[in-house]
């Protein structure tokens, strides 16, 4: 079973790889004016679902920052972080 599971994830991946530039191309010139919570849920969003495909990680980098008491101040950290993952993908 869990060999058929990774061949499906494997099948999965460029559509998710696809999906996740989109998202953070649009996330990008964004990032400045969000609020700090809602900075946070997509941070968390993103986390889980590049921890679901193995991308570990990335999604540890992402909880990191989801987790910063101080997130407002890091914003060009954050992009700094998403644009290195786009250019990963």
């Amino acid at each position: 079973m869990e060999k058929s599971l990774n061949s499906h994830i494997q099948k999965l991946l460029p559509k998710f790889k696809a999906s996740k530039k989109t998202e953070i191309d649009y996330l990008l010139p964004k990032i400045a004016t969000m609020q700090e919570n809602e900075l946070r849920q997509v941070l968390h969003k993103m986390a889980g679902s590049f921890s679901c495909y193995n991308f570990l990680k990335i999604g540890a980098s992402l909880k990191a920052f989801e987790l910063d008491q101080d997130l407002d101040s890091k914003r060009d950290l954050v992009k700094k972080a998403l644009e290195e993952i786009l250019a990963e993908l």
